[in-house]
């Protein structure tokens, strides 16, 4: 190991680190990260020149893989002829680096590989490619700062162009100038951009096609993460700053641009004033209990249905954020289940199961002897529990720990029926809570078998009557398939009642659980993109689903069934699209167009194109 490789291989302990090393070395420096034991200026105007000529303004669209678009751009037919194209792979081989830099799940053995096939468009850096596995930049402890999702592997020519243009921009190392006085927002020109007959370019005037850069946002934490976070949707940051902006008091002395990164950056400081746990957390706006304010789709309501096709992960993803919530309130891992249940609804689930109800109960003398007894169902037991809870919290002047019921499935029960009086309680205005002089408020009712009550099965007791309400810290969670059983046929009484929430297919999860994987860009992109001019082949097929069969979302197929794709090193076989299709998309899609299709022939038929589709990429007709 070289004295250079040596030193940096000592530095570099983190992503920060890398960066910093980077930024010295490469961007200050004008040095190569791969050639350390070289000190030639790579970085130069020429260099830059020829990417900027050649990639931002020589923009190439079509099905061409990524490498093949940069071997026509800037080996075989370049637009501009310099005499620096060497040094222009390899500057744009530092870029790839950076790009891959920012992804939190983010495969070393991937990014070696992206690196490795833009060096190895020249013969003299095929020795130094093969050796990227010992060069301390590609360390297993570099991990990225965001999930990326499919939007910045789709929008790779453009976040590259982004930071070319920054290259190009930039003089005297003044980075965070440049960037705080940015947009974002990136034009790639040139006669072969758009190829696509769907797509109109005018070619006169060259206008090109302009889009945002998330790296920018990467780029600005980077350089300075103690100002700027580690978000890199310009989305997410207008719904923090939307949520929080009238909660705390802008510094306006301390005021920098992006204004929107000053707002966050002053919101960070409230919240780090308000707990001392928040400070330095590099994803503070991530954690559940402030994602869940600026973020609407996560717990809008004390009463909400996530409904959608199945395999979109309402369950899975309810319970993950449910046991998140719950760990951070319990100093013992014993009591987590105390907080919550997950009950499946089914068509014999009843009020009896649900809030109470006369039920055979051994004797606890004989057990050949069956008694009928009052027995409280599964929703009463915890609102007895949350209301002791909202009582002790009460007494010791905290806020009270919270409850999570999750119905899974629920309209395959007879609603009105399992509900009962529970309809008027269970309204966030209803429910039974203490205001600030420890007055209770809220709606406590009798119900149809409370004559029989003991006062061990009252939520709770005045004077001397017993009653039963909800108490204000109940989250109730329910998920459907709307394909099973329609929206509209909920009772409406009950529908006013819960918030609904769409869970769709999300692209993004495939995207990211393949990415762990170490699934290559270029099978990423035909597996799952929303590019327009094209789109992945998950993509292709739901879209085919909901408007050439005009079925609807609805019965678009969930990610969870495309997460089972088969994987090997790194690439997406053939035979996997194959596989997959036949043994586990085929069948249900057979069940969706049963009802539609009652020719057999015809049937065998439309799977058979649906099928062409997935495998080939084949565009709807």
């Amino acid at each position: 190991m070289n004295e250079e490789n040596r030193v940096c291989e000592e530095k570099i302990k983190d992503i920060y680190d890398a960066f910093n090393c980077f930024k010295q070395r490469f961007l200050i420096g004008k040095k190569s990260i791969f050639r350390l034991n070289n000190d030639d200026e790579i970085l130069n105007e020429n260099s830059i020149k020829y990417l900027m000529d050649n990639f931002v303004n020589n923009g190439y669209n079509g099905k061409d893989s990524f490498i093949d678009k940069i071997k026509s751009q800037l080996i075989e037919e370049p637009k501009k002829s310099e005499n620096d194209k060497k040094n222009a792979i390899e500057v744009l081989a530092h870029i790839i680096w950076l790009w891959r830099l920012v992804p939190s799940n983010a495969v070393r053995d991937s990014t070696i590989k992206s690196v490795q096939e833009v060096l190895n468009l020249d013969e003299d850096f095929k020795n130094i490619s093969s050796g990227l596995d010992k060069n301390p930049f590609f360390k297993n402890d570099i991990k990225g700062i965001a999930k990326t999702g499919t939007y910045y592997n789709t929008n790779k020519p453009f976040e590259i162009a982004y930071v070319i243009k920054m290259l190009n921009d930039v003089k005297n190392d003044k980075f965070i100038e440049f960037l705080s006085k940015s947009d974002g927002m990136v034009t790639i020109k040139g006669n072969n951009l758009i190829n696509d007959k769907k797509v109109k370019y005018d070619n006169t005037k060259k206008e090109g096609v302009e889009k945002s850069a998330s790296i920018f946002h990467a780029l600005l934490h980077f350089f300075k993460p103690d100002k700027y976070e580690a978000i890199i949707s310009n989305t997410h940051k207008e719904l923090i700053v939307k949520e929080f902006e009238n909660k705390v008091e802008l510094d306006e002395k301390t005021k920098f641009k992006p204004e929107i990164d000053w707002k966050i950056h002053c919101i960070r400081k409230k919240l780090e004033e308000n707990n001392e746990k928040y400070k330095d957390e590099i994803n503070l706006f991530y954690q559940t209990e402030i994602q869940e304010q600026w973020n609407p789709s996560i717990l809008p309501a004390k009463n909400i249905i996530y409904y959608g096709a199945p395999g979109t992960g309402k369950t899975y993803d309810i319970l993950k954020l449910v046991k998140a919530k719950v760990k951070s309130q319990c100093d013992d891992d014993k009591d987590l289940e105390k907080y919550y249940k997950v009950i499946q609804f089914h068509p014999s689930y009843s009020y009896e199961d649900f809030i109470d109800g006369i039920k055979p109960v051994k004797s606890k003398n004989d057990n050949s002897i069956i008694n009928l007894e009052l027995v409280d169902g599964v929703f009463k037991k915890m609102c007895q529990d949350a209301y002791q809870e909202l009582c002790c919290a009460k007494d010791e002047e905290r806020e009270p720990n919270k409850f999570y019921f999750i119905a899974d499935e629920i309209n395959r029960a007879e609603l009105s029926r399992v509900f009962g009086e529970l309809l008027l309680c269970i309204e966030e205005d209803k429910r039974l809570r203490f205001d600030k002089n420890g007055v209770l408020n809220g709606v406590y009712i009798t119900t149809q078998n409370s004559t029989l009550w003991e006062e061990k099965n009252a939520v709770l007791k005045i004077g001397e009557e017993l009653y039963f309400g909800v108490p204000e810290n109940i989250y109730f969670l329910a998920t459907m398939n709307d394909i099973d059983k329609s929206i509209d046929s909920f009772d409406l009484a009950l529908r006013r009642r819960f918030k609904w929430v769409y869970k769709g297919c999300d692209y993004d999860v495939i995207y990211n659980y393949l990415l762990e994987k170490g699934v290559n860009e270029e099978d990423l992109s035909l597996y799952v993109s929303d590019d327009k001019s094209q789109k992945g082949r998950c993509n292709l097929l739901n879209e085919y689903i909901r408007e050439t069969l005009n079925l609807g979302e609805s019965y678009e197929l969930g990610h969870s069934y495309f997460m089972n794709i088969k994987v090997h090193n790194g690439k997406i076989p053939k035979n996997a699209y194959e596989n997959l299709f036949d043994l586990e998309l085929a069948p249900l899609l057979s069940e969706y167009l049963r009802s539609e299709i009652s020719n057999p022939k015809d049937l065998k038929a439309k799977l058979s194109y649906m099928k062409k589709i997935f495998t080939t990429g084949q565009e709807c007709k």
